[in-house]
């Protein structure tokens, strides 16, 4: 996967969804999220320093926030935010480094694999 810098957006267009279907953003991999619930379940030693959570976006309105590292994370898509036939973006916007005051630090994020997942 490739660093994300403050943010990292992609298009992916998704063809037509009925109402019932169940739409999920799948990230393949997370790694490098240094927030305080990924701390406490030992992801990350750094000690006294933690960011706030990775915020996803889709199509421009926030559907999540990712808190812990890991392989298969699924993030439900509300159905209504989804443009059929088109192009839809999801952007992930990283955490800010919450213990950095004299400038504002992007967490260090890597993903891997993200795709779109209908059933």
């Amino acid at each position: 996967g490739s660093s994300v810098g403050p943010f990292y957006s992609k298009n992916f267009k998704i063809g037509s969804v009925h109402q019932g279907s169940k739409i999920n953003l799948v990230i393949g991999s997370v790694m490098g999220i240094d927030t305080k619930l990924a701390k406490e379940m030992g992801q990350n030693k750094i000690k006294g320093a933690f960011a706030s959570a990775p915020e996803v976006y889709f199509n421009g309105n926030k559907i999540a926030e990712i808190q812990l590292n890991g392989d298969g994370q699924r993030i439900r898509i509300p159905y209504n935010l989804v443009k059929q036939n088109a192009a839809n973006q999801i952007t992930i916007k990283t955490g800010r480094n919450l213990m950095q005051k004299a400038y504002v630090d992007y967490d260090d994020i890597e993903m891997a694999n993200l795709s779109i997942e209908v059933n």
